[in-house]
């Protein structure tokens, strides 16, 4: 059971001041690795509450979820029962968003005064060059790639350039 209810579109004071870590992503399934970066990352960066932004469709990967969105989130649910700073939310569809950069536009506008960090393990880095707009999320909001086996091949295979 969760310390908090999930975030919704009117509740921005309620995450006033708060550090909030971002873990997005189909979730198609949830496992073990989400669980870990989640708890690395709140440990190391002192955050409040993780929110995993569950997506109704990963526009990078090309398996239609959107037809099992409900299981998804129970699923999530149901692996977190035992992690009360892990929270499952649907905003992104209630925001009608499936990508990182609406996304962090809404969650900046909705949430003026919370503090997000997007968390993700290090096998995002390979394709991060192509997540929409990926220069101008870098700018809004902190990032943070938590290792995960096998490391250093990911790290190589990565066409992200920085300026």
């Amino acid at each position: 059971m969760t310390i908090f209810s999930p975030p919704t579109l009117h509740d921005g004071f309620r995450w006033k001041n708060m550090k909030i870590g971002l873990v997005g992503g189909s979730f198609n399934p949830p496992h073990e690795g989400h669980i870990h970066i989640s708890k690395i990352a709140k440990q190391k960066l002192d955050l409040d509450v993780v929110w995993w932004l569950v997506t109704t469709q990963n526009p990078l990967k090309k398996i239609k979820t959107s037809d099992n969105y409900e299981k998804r989130i129970k699923e999530c649910q149901k692996l977190t029962k035992n992690y009360p700073y892990i929270i499952i939310s649907d905003i992104e569809h209630q925001i009608s968003s499936t990508n990182t950069y609406q996304t962090v536009k809404y969650l900046k506008k909705l949430y003026p005064y919370t503090n997000f960090t997007w968390i993700g393990g290090t096998d995002l880095l390979k394709d991060f060059h192509k997540w929409d707009n990926y220069r101008f999320l870098l700018k809004e909001i902190d990032f943070v790639f938590i290792k995960r086996p096998p490391n250093q091949n990911i790290i190589k295979a990565t066409k992200l350039s920085l300026y």
